[in-house]
């Protein structure tokens, strides 16, 4: 059966490799500032989502009975290094349709998961010009800045950006766009500023660890690495000695990590008790419970008791059992608190307490 005549294009396409459910909110965003900058020519419309099958088997071979899928004037790939090792089809026939002189059609991409790092592939200056003045997009990439409340007003900045640029390149496919000429911008290596803190309170500060691990595993440098790999850069803050310093770390997402010891101890008794009864707003108390050996694990317990009787809201708590290979001590707790973090970010982005 052949298809349906169809002569509109649409104005743009994403292209990607990541979840529909991590997608959806910046291509919402992106229909409605294309929307409000396009002219609506007729042989151009606004195509709707794509559905979740297809979103799920994005290769796999229309069936001859589906609609006709109408051709996009910009494709925009979202650059992961998921992605870039293994790439849709559509992204590779339009990388190969690039050397057409008589092409109609343009690629966009956008920096998803933060800047590749040693790859040369289609497009990347377009994808970091789109980040100019925006620091945190090349390191972070807009998965994140869709995701966090503090990035809410520049994900805003490169949405509009990308939107200006797909309406001038559908709307004149005649000629080459402005923005196709820009050049890769030399790589910035100023450290991106925190927008995660993690509150540390023990007796022993942030050089606080659980049993059998050094100083360079420490609990705030593991909490550090596991916001890493969610690309969090963070601050690591002894609570004891400098608490919530301003208005803008209340308003920061980050994670309390409170060693039960602390309430026994007459030097950070004071803060301990503060943190659990006023936690800052988007960052949740976690009780962090390691093995100190008899008979420190059963006083260990009567203050975990006294933190929860303490606590304004419920606690997060993290219990690291004895093991003979500090390793896996390690890798058990690093993933413990990525839970947790994870949850913060999410709980962030949509503005409600981070207590869960």
């Amino acid at each position: 059966m052949s298809q349906p005549s169809h002569s509109s294009d649409v104005y743009f396409r994403l292209c990607t490799t990541a979840p529909e459910s991590s997608v959806r909110m910046f291509r919402e965003a992106l229909v409605v500032e294309v929307r409000y900058y396009a002219h609506l020519p007729e042989e151009l419309e606004l195509e709707e989502p794509a559905t979740e099958e297809r979103v799920r088997y994005p290769r796999q071979r229309l069936a001859a009975t589906e609609p006709y899928r109408p051709e996009a004037r910009v494709l925009v790939p979202l650059y992961t290094r998921e992605f870039l090792v293994n790439p849709p089809t559509a992204f590779t026939q339009a990388c190969a349709a690039l050397a057409d002189p008589a092409r109609r059609r343009f690629l966009h991409p956008v920096l998803w998961d933060g800047l590749p790092i040693g790859v040369n592939v289609p497009g990347l200056a377009q994808a970091q010009s789109l980040g100019d003045g925006i620091d945190e997009y090349a390191d972070l990439g807009l998965l994140s800045m869709c995701l966090l409340r503090n990035y809410v007003r520049d994900f805003k900045i490169v949405v509009e950006r990308l939107a200006v640029r797909i309406v001038e390149a559908a709307e004149n496919p005649g000629r080459a766009p402005v923005w196709e000429s820009a050049s890769v911008p030399p790589l910035d290596q100023t450290p991106p500023e925190p927008r995660f803190t993690i509150w540390v309170l023990s007796p022993r500060g942030p050089e606080w660890t659980l049993r059998d691990i050094d100083a360079d595993n420490s609990v705030a440098r593991i909490a550090a690495r596991a916001a890493a790999d969610l690309r969090l850069p963070s601050h690591i803050v002894d609570y004891a000695s400098e608490g919530v310093r301003d208005d803008e770390l209340l308003r920061t997402a980050g994670i309390a990590l409170l060693d039960p010891r602390a309430l026994d101890d007459e030097a950070t008794r004071p803060a301990a008790e503060l943190i659990l009864r006023d936690p800052p707003p988007f960052a949740p108390v976690v009780l962090v419970i390691g093995p100190h050996g008899p008979p420190d694990d059963a006083r260990t317990a009567q203050l975990a008791g006294k933190a929860r009787a303490l606590a304004g809201r419920p606690l997060e708590e993290i219990h690291v059992r004895v093991a003979r290979d500090p390793d896996r001590v390690n890798r058990q707790f690093h993933e413990e608190l990525a839970k947790v973090i994870q949850r913060v970010r999410q709980n962030h982005m949509r503005g409600f307490d981070s207590a869960v």
